[in-house]
């Protein structure tokens, strides 16, 4: 059984009444951000006492991990969650007449932080920035960052865009990416 986010704390518990004896899960996030304080002391449960593997996604996790649960390194493998990049559409002209545009691709939520991003393209607007801004994604948040664009008066500049399923062209096109 192979979870991921908050489905360790029912999947875990379902494996080990059904025998199932391999039982991972990807750790997203540093320790601290993955879960709440009475998830991550189960989660220190389920690696300690019932043969639950953490795969860490990149260096800097995998170390929040042996930090947070004081596991040792070998019991944390590391994958890194790449991405094809022979996909990735090499942009070589950075000339351009029209904004900047500014791209963040992921989920619309409090860990992600997108609300920094919505002010800075605000306070460098406000100081005579040509920009613009495109978020790809979907989330808990997105009524309150579309709120928070509108409040701001950026309805021209900032965009949510929802989900797509080939980020190359889009990366392609923008000039900086967030």
């Amino acid at each position: 059984v192979h979870t991921h986010r908050y489905v360790m704390q029912y999947a875990i518990p379902a494996a080990m009444i059904a025998g199932v004896h391999i039982r991972i899960y990807t750790v997203h996030n540093i320790a601290r951000g993955e879960f709440g304080e009475s998830q991550r002391i189960l989660a220190n449960i389920f690696y300690r006492f019932c043969n639950v593997v953490p795969v860490a996604i990149s260096p800097i996790v995998k170390s929040t991990v042996l930090d947070e649960y004081k596991l040792k390194p070998e019991s944390v493998p590391m994958i890194y969650n790449g991405a094809d990049i022979s996909k990735c559409i090499i942009k070589t002209d950075y000339t351009t007449t029209n904004a900047i545009k500014v791209l963040h691709i992921g989920r619309l939520t409090d860990v992600k932080n997108q609300p920094l991003i919505i002010r800075a393209i605000k306070i460098l607007s406000d100081k005579g920035y040509d920009l613009s801004l495109d978020l790809y994604g979907s989330g808990e948040n997105e009524n309150a960052y579309k709120e928070l664009i509108k409040s701001l008066s950026l309805e021209d500049k900032v965009r949510i865009r929802g989900l797509i399923d080939d980020v190359f062209p889009v990366m392609h096109n923008a000039d900086i990416f967030v």
